[in-house]
């Protein structure tokens, strides 16, 4: 807020919720001196907190949201632990076989496994997690049954932009 005159103590820096076209509430604000005239909503384009030629504030999208006070914050900090899993294939009557995945990301610290199932009731179970290799793939305990889902877990602190999804070498069982 900035133009203020009478309560000089409105200029500054507020976090506020519009009211209508000509009023605005300052948020925590409690004045003493009484309002005259004036005030704008706005400052100086040398206060603004970032520089106008840093192409990565402007450039780079950025996840983000709004906390329940209204204020914008940026998700950044170290990447936490993520895990993805696929839905469901199935082997249409038949079973799959599945030996190994390979993790479509860019992530290294990556750790695959097999999610299985024998029927449409049964409670899914893992297989063991194995790290990608140098090939991107992970090997997987060989396994074959009537649904198969791949996970995927990225450790925390790793570095990773992206993660689109996984390419299963899996075949009907008994096929060779």
């Amino acid at each position: 807020m900035q133009g203020v005159r009478g309560t000089i103590e409105a200029n500054g820096v507020w976090s506020f919720n519009i009211i209508d076209d000509t009023h605005a509430d300052l948020i925590g604000s409690h004045f003493v001196n009484t309002y005259i005239d004036g005030g704008a909503i706005g400052g100086s384009i040398e206060e603004v907190p970032f520089s106008f030629d840093s192409v990565i504030k402007a450039a780079i999208a950025q996840l983000s949201a709004f906390n329940p006070e209204h204020r914008l914050g940026f998700f950044s900090g170290p990447n936490l632990e993520a895990t993805l899993e696929t839905g469901e294939a199935d082997g249409e009557g038949g079973f799959l076989f599945t030996e190994r995945i390979m993790p479509i990301t860019d992530a290294t610290q990556t750790y695959c496994s097999i999610g299985w199932r024998n029927s449409a009731q049964g409670i899914i179970q893992y297989t063991e997690e194995n790290l990608v290799d140098d090939m991107g793939v992970c090997p997987i305990d060989p396994i074959e049954s009537r649904y198969q889902r791949a996970r995927v877990r990225i450790e925390a602190g790793s570095f990773w932009s992206y993660a689109k999804g996984t390419q299963p070498f899996t075949q009907i069982a008994g096929e060779r």
